[in-house]
């Protein structure tokens, strides 16, 4: 684990049995269930979560993703920092758009 994983703000779906090895990202983020459901097990415990719940990441949290047998499709949201948040306004920069990864259906 010496890479930190990409969080790309915007909606994935998971393919249903899907499974993310021990991960961390270097930035917090929300990650709300919109269809769905996964368990997330990492340094803060074993959350099961479905549609309409919501986990909450802090910067470097390491945690493992093991998605239900129908899958999931989940709205990520990444916290902007107050100078990323007057650039968009200004129309100067965009936020980045979602990319299909590993075990997500575009």
């Amino acid at each position: 684990m010496s890479r930190f994983a990409q969080v790309t703000p915007g909606e994935a779906t998971w393919c249903g049995h899907a499974n993310l090895p021990r991960h961390r990202h270097g930035q917090a983020y929300a990650a709300l269930v919109l269809r769905g459901g996964y368990e997330e097990s990492g340094s803060r415990g074993r959350h099961r979560v479905g549609s309409g719940q919501v986990l909450l990441h802090r910067r470097f949290d390491a945690h493992v993703d093991r998605f239900a047998a129908h899958g999931a499709r989940i709205l990520n949201l990444l916290r902007l920092r107050t100078c990323d948040a007057s650039r968009l306004e200004s129309g100067h920069e965009s936020l980045p758009k979602p990319t299909a990864g590993r075990g997500v259906i575009s």
